[in-house]
């Protein structure tokens, strides 16, 4: 949850390898300024986790990782995904994507 900004809420491992954090938005805090805080935090945690060489390392070594940030609330389509670059400490090249899709909670909200 976008509330518990410590915690990586879910990382998934595609087929072709790809590493997709997820990040759950139920829309909990309204305030756009809080949320936007808390959002930057979380993505700033799944960095750190790829800035660990252990951590790296199990999540396969990637240079390419994607953050999805599921709403329960609907989306802008117009707004296109944000690309965020980084070298990490041991001096990887990390291309982070973080996209916004439309999940709405399947017990309403």
């Amino acid at each position: 949850m976008l509330e518990d900004p410590d915690q990586i809420d879910m990382v998934l491992k595609g087929k072709d390898g790809m590493i997709t954090f997820v990040i759950i938005d139920a829309g909990i805090t309204t305030d756009q300024d809080k949320r936007l805080e808390l959002l930057n935090h979380k993505i700033q945690c799944c960095a750190a986790a790829l800035c660990d060489p252990d951590q790296w390392q199990e999540f396969g070594g990637p240079t390419e990782v994607a953050v999805e940030v599921q709403c329960n609330f609907e989306v802008n389509e117009e707004a296109p995904p944000q690309q965020l670059n980084f070298t990490t400490p041991a001096g990887q090249d990390i291309s982070m994507t973080v996209r916004f899709v439309y999940r709405p909670s399947p017990y309403g909200g």
